[in-house]
């Protein structure tokens, strides 16, 4: 077999369980977590005393946190109480979710409101009029717009942190030793001393991608308050999966949110702030480890199916609690192999053009796989629970009999009060009538229903009547204001079918109309009332007193009746005299005025008079008739309303054994409190098909191997009876629990404690018996070895880490950077297995040596969890396809979570070609800032220009106008090059500059590119793996040593004279003939650059004049500055400060901080001769002026100042 790089076998370091905080952003989030709360349920813990938790709250070292908009998650699969017996236990509570209305208009109702929330303003990139124009519903979630999200997280930040707090505080107590037994009980070995946070969530989305970063953050930063030492991870879906879901936004999401978990995870100066005050500060990076996950694995396999990729994470995380060794050795891959995230990564660059510049990328991201070899044991097992569970079902209702109490019947006032009420069926007379000759249509006034009103009114309570009055008053005084009054007639004849199509839908007509938006309100409506009827029904069965189920019932009953026999007539009759009025209108009024508007503009005299009078008629016959018309629209959809209502309610279908009605709909709902014995038998009986489905369905991380024998079937015995008798009396007897079991959670409830006991008394038939052969380790040794290497492969290949990525001789991971470990029930048993599973390991990766097999205890499968670790985020494959979507997208709707986009890192590394175009555009850049003809705008603008990104470059279009124009800031043409509409006219300018220059000026020039590579981008030390400090040049580093060496080269051309000693000359001089640009050291990476360093800029006399130049070479060096790197203390305050630079020192001159009168002392000075002098005095501080960082006083024996 080859040999592998980096296979060293070290000592590994073996830790234990953490109490572990799953915090589910988004959707993406909550499928997950319901998964692990799910196995953690069904799992039996402490294989020595078998044990199952009742619910998770009894579960010691997990908690939950659920954080989204979107209130109407479908849960866990959209499984429903009716059909999973779980949900009630597997469901998120209150205090575990935090999903809640937030107030988005506050932030948005006027062009200034995000003034009033300052912390947000400095982020937010939709300012209030984009915000208002999106018109989002936040119950309905984030839209897929990042920055939705990222505001509801600041919005609800106080509560946020409430929630991790106590979750961690939870945790905590739960660990100590005085609740040791909390865990103890379950079989877990416990670490105590360190606590892990898991973030989950998807980049393609909105919640997720928009809150995960500060997520991170603020979980770090609540854990240093609150815990000795914590671990804070992140979970994070490729968007692969949510193609469905409008895939450029989702990939423009992803593009955007790994941009600035790229840069994030880079920039360790980051502070983030969500209220003010609070000592709550996001620091740092906001994760120790980043895992991507996508539909696809390094070995090709691939699933369509998003829910597989959810079980494996699910699958993975819970394993981490269910074998104390599995989760030890795989836990040690976090500490193990953090080597390999140490240092950036370095693409290789064109070392004739580059140098020694690096491109640099994090490589701190893992991945992982897990994948599952299993006989269907437990879930056969759990079949023959629910089994003996629907036994126990039957001995239990066998002896429950009703109570006879006489029921109460509901009357015809309660049945109208709950229609009126709950219904939207209350009337009033309706006379609103247009002015008829006599006998042209019936105008008596009629009952009309309030549900009529209803469906004609928008989400923000304004009637569709207003608006269609208002748009005829607005067309039609249009008219009258923009035409000749003998064009009157026409133009109106041509506005009609227009307001008739906004009005009336037309067949094949494509835009919303108002009759279309009174059916989407029927459909609305519709829901709106079956929320607020069942809310009612359910309140009146619980009211023993005056409701009850026969009350209810007998209600259900009336309603249908007066529904059938009286009100859809007479909505029918209401529809039919608004059609009449509607078509008498337009036939008869409207028609008739036109032909008046017709005559009147043909008159000679007072014809404009008159039209006008004759406008005012067709204003109102014209609003009259669409008004008609909405409402016979209104009334046919009340209809619609009254029959899907009655639907609901449901129907008699037949009797049962007692000669009651048995209902459909609503009432058959409320009608199972008296068939409940058949319903739970119903739902163990359909949990068991469940099971049998989940054992055929093909999932992409489980590999069956079930065996052929079918388990023995259970049988009825006395214990069981005695059993149910037990439970019975937990739930208060049969006489308190028969009326109530209507109710699904107690129900649910009752029948998963039946399902416990049958599992237990299951588990325990075998203890103290003789272990029984491992049915996976039988079916395994059945097959061929030419079978089980196949079945091995396909095993190891489905557990390959589930990412979507490109290596290439760029970047290969080494085969250390892969952990392999295999869990299996019993390690002895399985040895004689190890050597045909090593060789299936699939080659170019890793080879066989690195897999473990370590014990899980569970026999009847075995699990493999492949992790890689240490890659950079350049190598997924679908990078490009993202940044594409990224491009069209963001223009629209900003995909980042910052005004300034510019302040984050592309993560993908470019082509050549690329690379080549955005250095030679760099290039120009810096030659046109040294050269003038771009010049960096002060950050001190009006209040919009600080919503903008900083750093801002302008450039005079024509020159000599005056008429300067931003074309970006420095990280914007880094990343994208300069604007293709600036692009020509810069570099002309350029050359036309350089044209202009002389030998001396040239040398001044090339001096000032050695001082921005020496000192404004002097490149930062990098450790390497020898742990030598090594400079990292990047690319301004390289281009201003390029623009030196041609611009000193261009100087001797011009004069053979000019010499490295006139360089130097000048350097040593240059703050004599340059100024600072302040503000300009933000215009460097901070992970680019050792120390951040002011630019400046050539004074316009030097640029205008050649004798100047040579003036400024031609001065002594000594005379010109200071000696390099002199260093100063101030006196401030009534303190000793520093010692500074000179750049600093000019920063706080700029500040106000220093003046001519302030104490200076150089540190060159000896502290028992010299004494301090005024700034002023100086000649070194008097005239030059420059920055640098501050270092610590090496010195403390020097005297303050007399």
């Amino acid at each position: 077999m080859a040999a592998y790089p980096g296979t060293e076998k070290k000592a590994e370091l073996k830790v234990d369980l953490r109490p572990t905080l799953f915090i589910g952003a988004g959707g993406t989030g909550m499928e997950v977590m319901l998964r692990i709360r799910r196995r953690i349920l069904s799992a039996v813990w402490n294989k020595q005393d078998p044990t199952r938790v009742e619910s998770i709250g009894q579960f010691p070292v997990a908690r939950f946190l659920h954080f989204d908009l979107d209130s109407s998650a479908v849960i866990d699969e959209g499984k429903s109480q009716r059909t999973d017996p779980w949900y009630e236990l597997v469901k998120l509570a209150d205090e575990e979710r935090l999903v809640e209305p937030i107030d988005l208009p506050q932030y948005h109702e006027s062009d200034d409101s995000l003034a009033r929330f300052p912390l947000i303003e400095s982020w937010m990139p939709l300012r209030p009029k984009k915000l208002r124009s999106l018109g989002i519903d936040p119950s309905k979630g984030a839209g897929q717009i990042r920055a939705v999200a990222r505001l509801y997280l600041f919005d609800k930040f106080p509560k946020l942190r409430g929630r991790i707090k106590g979750a961690l505080n939870f945790l905590s107590s739960n660990a100590g030793n005085e609740r040791k037994e909390n865990y103890q009980r379950l079989g877990l070995q416990v670490d105590t001393s360190k606590f892990r946070i898991v973030v989950i969530g998807s980049c393609a989305g909105g919640t997720g991608a928009g809150t995960a970063l500060d997520l991170g953050w603020i979980s770090k930063a609540i854990a240093r308050q609150e815990v000795s030492d914590s671990q804070v991870d992140l979970v994070m879906f490729m968007p692969s999966g949510f193609a469905k879901a409008n895939k450029e936004r989702t990939e423009a999401n992803a593009y955007a949110t790994l941009m600035e978990l790229e840069t994030a995870m880079r920039d360790m100066n980051a502070q983030v702030r969500w209220a003010d005050p609070d000592s709550l500060v996001g620091k740092g990076a906001p994760f120790d480890d980043v895992y991507f996950v996508d539909t696809a694995n390094l070995a090709n396999k691939a699933t369509g199916d998003i829910k597989d990729i959810y079980q494996m994470v699910a699958d993975t995380l819970f394993e981490d609690f269910a074998s104390a060794d599995f989760a030890n050795r795989k836990r040690s891959v976090a500490v193990n192999q953090q080597q390999h995230k140490l240092g950036p990564y370095n693409p290789r660059v064109p070392e004739q053009r580059f140098g020694d510049m690096r491109l640099s990328y994090s490589k701190v991201y893992s991945a992982f796989g897990q994948a599952v070899l299993d006989t269907q044991q437990s879930l056969r097992d759990d079949i023959r629970a629910y089994e003996l569970a629907a036994l126990m079902v039957k001995a239990f209702f066998g002896l429950v009999g009703r109570d006879g109490v006489a029921p109460r019947r509901a009357g015809d006032q309660e049945r109208d009060i709950f229609m009126r009420e709950q219904m939207q069926m209350s009337e009033h007379p309706f006379s609103e009538f247009p002015d008829f000759k006599k006998g042209t249509s019936d105008v008596t006034p009629f009952q009309e229903y309030a549900l009529t009103g209803q469906l004609l009114m928008d989400k923000d309570q304004r009637s569709l009547l207003e608006r269609v009055e208002s748009k005829v008053q607005v067309e039609m005084d249009r008219i009258m204001a923009s035409y000749d009054v003998r064009q009157w007639r026409e133009k109106v004849a041509e506005l009609l079918p227009n307001l008739e199509r906004d009005a009336i839908r037309e067949a094949g007509a494509t835009a919303e109309t108002s009759e279309d938006r009174i059916k989407r309100h029927t459909i609305e409506l519709t829901a709106r009332l079956k929320d607020r009827a069942r809310n009612q029904l359910y309140a009146l069965l619980d009211d023993r007193k005056q409701g009850g189920l026969e009350f209810v019932l007998s209600l259900l009953d009336q309603v249908k009746a007066r529904l059938l026999q009286r009100d859809l007539a007479n909505a029918e009759r209401n529809g039919k005299r608004y059609r009449d009025v509607r078509d008498a209108l337009r036939t008869r009024q409207v028609e008739e005025s036109l032909a008046n508007l017709a005559q009147a503009s043909t008159r000679l005299i007072g014809k404009e008079a008159q039209a006008r009078e004759v406008m005012g008629h067709l204003k109102r016959d014209i609003s009259d008739y669409l008004r008609f018309h909405l409402l016979a629209v209104a009334a046919g959809q009340s209809i619609e309303v009254m029959r899907a209502m009655s639907s609901w309610l449901g129907d008699p279908q037949s009797t049962d054994e007692q000669g009651r009605p048995v209902w459909t709909g609503i009432a058959g709902e409320f009608q199972e409190g008296r068939r409940a014995v058949q319903g739970m038998l119903g739902a163990v009986d359909r949990r068991i098909d469940q099971l049998r489905a989940d054992a055929r369905h093909e999932h992409a991380t489980y590999i069956k191997l079930a065996g052929d024998l079918e388990p023995p079937p259970v049988s009825l015995t006395g214990d069981v009876s005695a059993w149910s008798e037990e439970v019975l009396l937990e739930f208060g007897g049969s006489a308190r629990l028969f009326p109530q079991l209507d109710d699904d959670k107690l129900r649910s409830s009752l029948l998963l404690k039946l399902f416990r006991r049958a599992q237990t008394q299951l588990s325990r038939e075998h203890i103290g018996e003789e272990a029984p052969q491992d049915p996976l380790l039988e079916r395994l040794a059945a097959m061929t070895p030419q079978e089980r290497h196949r079945i091995f492969g396909e095993w190891i290949k489905s557990a390959m880490p589930w990412i979507s990525a490109r290596f290439s001789a760029e970047f290969t991971p080494r085969a250390d950077q892969f952990k392999c470990f295999i869990g299996v029930g019993d390690v002895n048993a399985w040895r004689r297995m190890e050597a045909e599973i090593r060789a299936a390991v699939p080659s170019g990766f890793f080879h066989g040596d690195l897999v473990s097999i370590v014990n899980t205890g569970i026999t009847g499968k075995a699990v493999c969890y492949i992790e890689l670790s240490g890659y950079p985020m350049t190598v997924l494959r679908g990078l490009p396809t993202w940044r594409t979507s990224y491009q069209i997208e963001n223009p629209k709707i900003p995909t980042h979570l910052h005004f300034d986009s510019t302040r984050f890192r592309h993560p993908i590394s470019p082509s050549m070609d690329e690379l080549n175009r955005l250095a030679d555009d760099y290039e120009w850049f810096l030659q046109a800032n040294a050269l003038g003809v771009i010049r960096r705008k002060a950050d001190l603008g009006d209040r919009e220009a600080s919503f903008q990104p900083r750093g801002q470059y302008l450039f005079e279009v024509e020159p000599g106008s005056g008429e300067w124009l931003q074309i970006g800031n420095e990280f914007a043409i880094r990343s994208n090059g300069l604007p293709a509409y600036y692009r020509e006219q810069v570099i002309e300018g350029v050359r036309r500059k350089l044209a202009e220059m002389g030998p001396h000026q040239m040398t001044l020039l090339a001096a000032l590119m050695r001082h921005y590579q020496q000192r404004v981008y002097e490149p930062r030390l990098e450790v390497d793996e020898t742990g030598a400090q090594l400079p990292s040049p990047s690319l301004p580093t390289i281009t201003a040593r390029r623009l030196y060496e041609g611009w000193f080269k261009r100087a001797r051309a011009l004069d053979p004279a000019v010499g490295p000693r006139h360089v130097d000359a000048a350097f040593a001089a240059i703050g004599t003939w340059t100024a600072l640009v302040p503000g300009s050291s933000a215009d460097a990476y901070s992970w680019e650059v050792e120390r951040s360093v002011d630019k400046r800029i050539i004074g316009a006399d030097y640029l205008a004049s050649e004798e100047a130049a040579a003036a400024v070479i031609a001065r002594p060096a000594a005379a010109a500055a200071p000696p390099a790197g002199a260093r100063f203390k101030l006196f401030l305050n009534g303190a000793q400060a520093g010692p500074f630079g000179l750049d600093e020192i000019v920063r706080r001159i700029a500040r106000g901080e220093v003046s001519e009168s302030t104490k200076a002392w150089n540190m060159s000075w000896n502290p028992k001769s010299d004494k301090w002098q005024a700034a002023g005095a100086l000649p070194e501080l008097a005239r030059l002026f420059g920055h640098a960082q501050a270092i610590p006083d090496p010195d403390n024996d020097i005297p303050d100042p007399d």
